[in-house]
């Protein structure tokens, strides 16, 4: 996710319909590992048998319509709204999630990446001390702004694996009548 801050100070600055200058860097980078990730949460949120192949695909379609949504002129946050859509679709169409289910995970998953991109962006605003204009300077650079976005990638993994082990250990429990 774009980190949140960042984008909100820009916006103030340059108006609120823009083009998001998203280098092709950051699609390998950041989106497309973003939207595997996210769809691997949608699998693991609702106990749907894990397949590699279509969480790879899912995600590559994820994250270069996010590519493409941001290159489009719409105003801040709805770009967000387009890849939760997206997200969905993905989820009920190729990865065969029911509706329902893709509607909770791809909401659930989106909104626990928003919260761990606030919580590491405050964090190296108010524990590293880094200020808002050193920062805007530090995400010019593509490879800083994926860089910068790893941390909150690297969690939202963990946080998926921690959910993916619970799950299959009460899933253990239940056949052996723990």
């Amino acid at each position: 996710m774009w980190k949140f801050y960042i984008m909100l100070s820009s916006l103030i600055k340059k108006g609120s319909a823009m083009v998001l200058q998203v280098p092709l860097l950051s699609l390998f980078l950041t989106l497309i590992p973003e939207g595997i990730l996210l769809i691997l949460g949608n699998y693991v949120i609702t106990k749907t048998e894990i397949n590699i192949k279509k969480i790879l695909i899912s995600g590559f379609l994820l994250g270069i319509s996010a590519y493409m949504i941001r290159l489009t002129r719409i105003p801040f946050g709805l770009h967000l709204v387009f890849n939760l859509i997206l997200s969905i679709l993905i989820s009920i169409f190729i990865n065969n999630i029911s509706f329902s289910k893709a509607i909770y995970s791809s909401f659930s998953g989106l909104l626990i990446l928003s919260a761990l991109d606030m919580l590491i962006t405050s964090i190296y605003l108010n524990f590293l001390g880094i200020d808002f204009k050193s920062l805007d300077s530090l995400l010019q650079n593509p490879f800083s702004r994926a860089l910068f976005s790893l941390p909150s990638l690297i969690t939202f993994l963990v946080f998926i694996l921690i959910l993916y082990i619970r799950n299959h250990q009460n899933t253990y429990k239940k056949e052996k009548g723990v």
